[in-house]
């Protein structure tokens, strides 16, 4: 009888079913794992199977066929083994012969190199695994070559692509570094729409191939895209809203019918507007403010920032019919900042005389300007009425200083100084004042 573990009976009777069999039983599952058909079995199956079957005989050594069936078993087993050395050889060779990328040369190597250590290991050498051995390892060897091939190959292309990467990576560079580079930039932002930053692009490449005609034809293009914009914008304003006009922020600080009058608080420091005298130095802009072009080295550096001053007179008036700022704001500045559309659209305005009850100084003047600027009287009817606090800069106002070689200036704290300061003097900014018609610019 087989030997039945205490613990299997006890857990037997837990579950109240048997856990014993009989030597018989024993002996007929062996036999059946003995019998598997050897054509539909694989070899290694087999090897398992007959392993099964003598730990079976192995419990039941008094049966009278356990003798018998052990032998049975140990020679089926060696065959069964030979089998599956045999087909592991087979096997290796295929993958070796059918191989073409270094991953399946190495798998092949690994195989022929399990097969040689079995060989190695066989409890019985014979004629048959000398020569198969030799085979394997020969196999090997030229798997293993194949697999250095394939890595001095691999190593190779590695090395070419990396020198093809680099070498994109400089053409780019250069590309992004150079002239061509900024020109394509260029290109891609006036195709995108980005006008404004394309024109600018083209106007710094200077004469660099085509930059010039660019340069014209995408300053056209934004121009009349930022004449519909302000079209579409303006109507809909009101007292104290920003709007954009000529490319400046504007404050609107009155809204009558169709015409807003607007003040520009916020200049810029680069912009036109910035460090211009109230009498006597004439500010001369470039082509395009705050632009330099690449080619124009030579004059920046006697021109500083694009902008060239002529030496000023030793005196000034603050005049404001006869002054400098005056014929500056209405001359160059209305030429060189707005569209001939945006001056149409620019109402004629009546500036009446002013006063400075401080000092006992004042003007007698009537004149008309698209362009002017704020007196001390319209500056304390603007703080009156809390639309117009004060300006991001100090600027200049058309009233005259403490005499009429000074100008009176606000702060941009939102202090008016009355003494004023010298016409001559350049620190100080320009805040225009402007009226415009938006049906006319609509039309």
């Amino acid at each position: 009888m087989a030997k039945i573990r205490f613990g299997d009976y006890l857990k037997s009777k837990e579950r109240q079913e048997a856990v014993y069999e009989s030597d018989d039983s024993i002996a007929k599952r062996a036999r059946a794992l003995i019998d598997q058909d050897s054509c539909t079995v694989k070899p290694q199956f087999r090897v398992d199977n007959y392993r099964k079957a003598i730990s079976l005989l192995e419990q039941i050594p008094d049966h009278p066929d356990a003798a018998a069936m052990l032998e049975e078993c140990q020679a089926g087993l060696d065959k069964a083994q030979e089998a599956v050395l045999q087909m592991n050889f087979e096997q290796g060779k295929y993958h070796l012969e059918s191989a073409d990328t270094e991953y399946e040369f190495k798998k092949a190597s690994q195989e022929l190199a399990a097969v040689s250590e079995e060989l190695k290991q066989a409890e019985v050498a014979s004629p048959q695994h000398e020569k198969m051995l030799q085979k394997a390892e020969a196999m090997k060897e030229q798997a293993d070559a194949e697999v250095v091939r394939y890595a001095k190959r691999t190593t190779r292309r590695r090395g070419i692509a990396l020198v093809v990467v680099l070498l994109i990576i400089a053409a780019v560079l250069y590309a992004l570094l150079s002239g061509y580079g900024r020109y394509l930039a260029a290109k891609a932002e006036g195709m995108a729409g980005i006008y404004e930053s394309a024109y600018s692009r083209f106007y710094k490449l200077g004469d660099y191939l085509d930059s010039r005609s660019q340069y014209e034809y995408y300053k056209e293009k934004y121009l009349r895209q930022r004449e519909e914009e302000e079209s579409q914008s303006l109507p809909d304003a009101e007292v104290g809203d920003t709007v954009e006009f000529s490319g400046f922020s504007w404050l609107v600080l009155e809204k009558d019918d169709s015409k807003l009058t607007l003040i520009c608080t916020e200049p810029g420091k680069e912009s036109a507007f910035a460090g211009v005298s109230y009498d006597g130095a004439k500010k001369q802009l470039r082509e395009e403010m705050s632009i330099v072009p690449e080619t124009d080295e030579a004059e920046t550096e006697t021109a500083g920032a694009g902008v060239d001053m002529t030496a000023a007179p030793e005196t000034g008036s603050a005049s404001w019919e006869s002054s400098s700022l005056r014929s500056y704001l209405n001359e160059t500045v209305l030429e060189h900042e707005f569209t001939p559309a945006e001056q149409d659209a620019m109402e004629m305005q009546s500036v009446a005389p002013t006063s400075n009850e401080a000092y006992g100084t004042g003007l007698d003047e009537h004149v008309q300007d698209k362009l002017t600027i704020l007196s001390v009287e319209q500056v304390g009817e603007l703080l009156a009425d809390k639309v117009f606090t004060k300006p991001s800069v100090d600027m200049w106002l058309r009233t005259p200083g403490h005499d009429m070689q000074c100008a009176a200036y606000m702060t941009s704290a939102g202090n008016v100084l009355l003494y004023g300061n010298d016409v001559t003097d350049d620190s100080l900014s320009v805040c225009p004042l402007i009226v415009v018609d938006y049906t006319k610019l609509e039309n």
